[in-house]
C-alpha cells in the first residue's frame, strides 16, 4: 500500500499504522516445513551415526556344539563352523542347514559368492562346497600348500614336492581344465595364489632367492582368449627388489591386492595389467585385512610424544587413504565385519569401528570371544563365544 504526501496531511495518524503484511504463500510454508524435516532427519541421523555403544542386550543363546579349535565363517548369509573333524552350516538362529565329517590335519577355508572351500593344508583334501553342502571331492597327489575359488566353483591349487612346484586348476565338476609345474631353480619358490572371480584369472607370488637377494615376482597368467597366444598363459610379470609378498588377493571388479612385507600393490586387471597405485609403508607392516571395498594395513609406529603405537590405515580399493586410526590396546585379531565394520579384539576386549573413524562398540567379556559377525540391522551382531554363540543387539 502506497502512501501519498496529501495522505499524510489529511490524516497524520497514518505514521503509526503498521503496514499490510503480506501472507505467506502455500509453496513458501511447504519449503520451510520441509528445510526443518531435513535439518531434523539430519541431525538424528548425525547422532544416530556417531553413537558409542558400551553394553548389549542378549537376544537368542544357544549353547554352541563345537568350541575348542573350531573356527567361524560367515557365509551366504548364514554361519560355518569348522574343525579337524568336520563342518557345520547353520542359520544365525542355529537351526542345522547341512554337516559334513572329515578328517583334516589343518583345515582352511576360501570364499568366493556361490562357493566356499575346505581343504587341508598339507594335506591332500580338497571339499568344494555352497550354501546346500558338499559339491564335489578333490583329491590331490602331492600335499597342498594353497587352494582358492572362483564365484564359478573353479578351484586352483598350488602344490609341492622338493624342487618342484605344481598349479591346477578344477572346474566344479572336478574335471583339470589346466596345470602346470615350476622349478624352483629357474623360476622361483610359489609363495601364494589367487583366482578372479571368472575362473581364468590366475595371480601368483614367486619369490627368487638368487644371487643372494630376497626378490618376487607378481605372475599373472589368464586361462581365457586373451591368454591363448602366450606362453605358458603367462599375460604379465611385475618385480619387486628386496621384498617378500605373502598375500594376493582378487578383490572387487579386475583390482588385484598384493601385500609385501614394506609395500601393498594395486593391479588393475583387464585385458592389460598394470599398476594403479602402490602404498609405501613407513615402518613395520604387523597385520592385513581386506574386502571388496577397502584394505587396510596396522603399521607399528610412532605418536606425536614418540611412544610406539599400533596405527591403523584404512584405504579404498583406488589406493586413496579412507582412515587412519591408533589402536588402544594390544590386538591378536583385525578384520572387516560383513556390513564393512571394523573388529579389533585380543580375546576378550573388542572395539567395533565404523569406516568414518567412530568408535562404535567397545566391550570387555568375561569369557573369550572367538568370533563377531555383524547381523541385518545396524545394532545387530553375533558374538561367538567360549561356550555359547549370542545374537545380540547393541544399547
Amino acid at each position: 500500500m502506497s502512501v501519498t504526501l496529501e495522505d499524510i496531511i489529511e490524516n497524520p495518524d497514518i505514521l503509526e499504522e503498521e503496514p499490510e503484511r503480506k501472507p505467506i504463500s502455500n509453496r513458501r510454508r511447504i519449503v520451510i516445513i520441509a528445510a526443518i524435516i531435513v535439518l531434523i532427519l539430519v541431525g538424528g541421523y548425525v547422532i544416530f551415526l556417531y553413537q558409542e555403544y558400551r553394553d548389549y542386550t542378549v537376544e537368542r543363546k544357544t549353547d554352541s556344539p563345537m568350541t575348542g579349535e573350531s573356527k567361524y565363517e560367515d557365509f551366504s548369509g548364514n554361519m560355518l563352523r569348522y574343525n579337524n573333524d568336520g563342518a557345520l552350516f547353520t542359520d544365525y538362529d542355529d537351526n542345522i542347514l547341512w554337516n559334513e565329517t572329515y578328517e583334516m590335519a589343518s583345515p582352511c577355508v576360501d570364499r568366493a559368492v556361490s562357493y566356499f572351500i575346505l581343504y587341508d593344508r598339507g594335506g591332500s583334501q580338497i571339499l568344494l562346497m555352497n550354501d546346500t553342502g558338499l559339491v564335489r571331492r578333490l583329491g590331490t597327489t602331492l600335499p597342498v600348500t594353497k587352494a582358492c575359488v572362483s564365484d564359478n566353483g573353479v578351484v586352483a591349487v598350488l602344490m609341492q614336492t622338493t624342487g618342484v612346484s605344481y598349479i591346477h586348476l578344477y572346474n566344479s565338476k572336478g574335471d583339470t581344465i589346466a596345470s602346470g609345474e615350476i622349478h624352483t631353480a629357474k623360476g622361483g619358490y610359489p609363495v601364494t595364489l589367487a583366482i578372479s572371480a571368472d575362473g581364468k584369472e590366475l595371480c601368483v607370488s614367486m619369490l627368487n632367492l638368487n644371487d643372494g637377494a630376497v626378490n618376487t615376482n607378481i605372475n599373472f597368467y589368464n586361462y581365457g582368449l586373451e591368454g591363448q597366444g602366450a606362453i605358458d598363459n603367462l599375460v604379465g610379470t611385475f618385480s619387486y627388489t628386496n621384498m617378500i609378498i605373502p598375500e594376493v588377493a582378487y578383490v572387487s571388479g579386475d583390482r588385484i591386492l598384493a601385500f609385501g612385507d614394506s609395500e601393498v600393490v594395486v593391479f588393475k586387471g583387464g585385458t592389460e595389467i598394470a599398476v594403479e597405485a602402490e602404498i609405501f609403508a613407513q615402518s613395520e607392516i604387523k597385520s592385513i585385512f581386506y574386502n571388496k571395498d577397502y584394505f587396510a594395513t596396522i603399521n607399528g609406529e610412532t605418536d606425536e610424544n614418540g611412544e610406539p603405537v599400533n596405527r591403523m590405515h584404512v584405504y579404498k580399493l583406488n589406493g586413496s587413504e579412507k582412515l587412519v586410526r591408533d589402536l588402544e590396546f594390544p590386538y591378536t585379531k583385525a578384520e572387516f565385519l560383513s556390513n564393512d565394520e571394523i573388529l579389533i579384539t585380543d580375546g576378550n576386549k573388542a572395539v567395533i569401528y565404523t569406516t568414518y573413524g567412530v568408535k562404535k562398540f567397545e566391550y570387555e567379556f568375561e569369557n573369550n570371544l572367538y568370533e563377531v559377525m555383524s547381523g541385518r540391522g545396524f545394532k545387530d551382531y553375533t558374538f561367538i563365544m567360549s561356550d555359547s554363540v549370542e545374537r545380540v543387539r547393541l544399547k
